[in-house]
């Protein structure tokens, strides 16, 4: 296994940003400091995902891309939720939601990078009270390579009753354009979204609408929109081919949100498929929890299969 860690680039606010690649002969895959990000990941020499190759690109038109995105994923609605039967009023950032942690958001910052053997460590804090979480907050990510696997485990401790859901907000691209690609997940029900991407409270069948991938399809721009949280099986997995590879995405998470990059830049440049909780859960008695207390533990694992 080859390692190593060299300089990236220094951010808008002067932080210096570095870069990690890990090497196993099957997969390369690069990694940013900056938002604990996979810049990069090589199989059989082919790039499976849509990164940048600046600074400028991460703080600009790759925003997100890539990255950690947390304390809490995806939306919470009209900034606000309850802790323990408290109202708690939080950053809004995409009008009327709150979006990724709004000025709290981990992809934003730069986090503590490090080599530890053969796996690649990222540990950040957050204080008490940004963009209105409570808790003074300690989070560790840990990447490896298994074989043809990318592997990922996310821990998060709190010293106050919070709220945490982290998810990798990687764009795919298995070779093509995106039509070229075909997608099954292991969903029986997925969660309609209003207007404005919010889910609506309802937990669908996806039988006979145009959210049913359970035996997998072709995909195609625009049918349907897809900004979605997918409910996953007990084990569920999805499966995303392209013409240079098959990518098996397997998460004890309970969600899987699939987002088309239909407004990226360009249009359609790969599709996120973030393993997390489901959005808004705070507004949701139904859904499934993401309260963390202090004597507990946050854990996520997910692992990217190559073929």
């Amino acid at each position: 296994m080859a390692a190593l860690i060299a300089s990236f680039g220094t951010s808008k606010a002067g932080a210096s940003v570095h870069r990690a690649v890990l090497d196993n002969g099957e997969l390369r895959v690069a990694f940013l400091s900056y938002g604990a990000t996979v810049q990069s990941v090589l199989f059989s020499g082919q790039e499976m995902t849509v990164g940048g190759a600046t600074m400028a690109d991460y703080e600009g038109r790759r925003r997100v891309f890539g990255a950690l995105v947390g304390p809490v994923a995806n939306r919470i609605g009209y900034g606000r939720g309850e802790i323990h039967g408290v109202l708690h009023r939080f950053e809004v950032n995409r009008a009327p939601h709150m979006l990724h942690g709004a000025s709290a958001a981990l992809h934003l910052r730069v986090w503590n990078m490090a080599l530890e053997g053969e796996t690649v460590v990222f540990r950040i804090t957050c204080a008490d009270g940004e963009a209105g979480f409570p808790g003074n907050r300690e989070i560790i990510a840990r990447y490896r390579l298994g074989g043809s696997a990318l592997e990922l485990e996310i821990e998060g401790r709190t010293d106050q009753p919070t709220l945490m859901n982290i998810a990798n907000h990687s764009y795919w691209n298995l070779g093509g354009n995106f039509a070229d690609h075909h997608l099954q997940i292991d969903a029986d029900h997925y969660l309609p979204t209003d207007d404005t991407s919010l889910p609506t409270g309802e937990i669908s069948d996806v039988s006979g609408t145009p959210y049913d991938f359970r035996e997998g399809r072709r995909l195609m721009e625009g049918v349907p929109p897809l900004d979605h949280n997918f409910c996953l099986a007990t084990g569920g997995r999805a499966v995303l081919s392209g013409p240079s590879a098959r990518m098996t995405v397997e998460t004890d998470a309970p969600g899987l949100q699939v987002y088309d990059a239909a407004t990226q830049s360009p249009n359609y440049c790969g599709l996120a498929l973030e393993a997390q909780h489901w959005p808004d859960a705070p507004n949701h008695a139904d859904f499934p929890t993401i309260l963390v207390q202090p004597d507990e533990v946050y854990r996520q694992k997910t692992r990217w299969i190559f073929a």
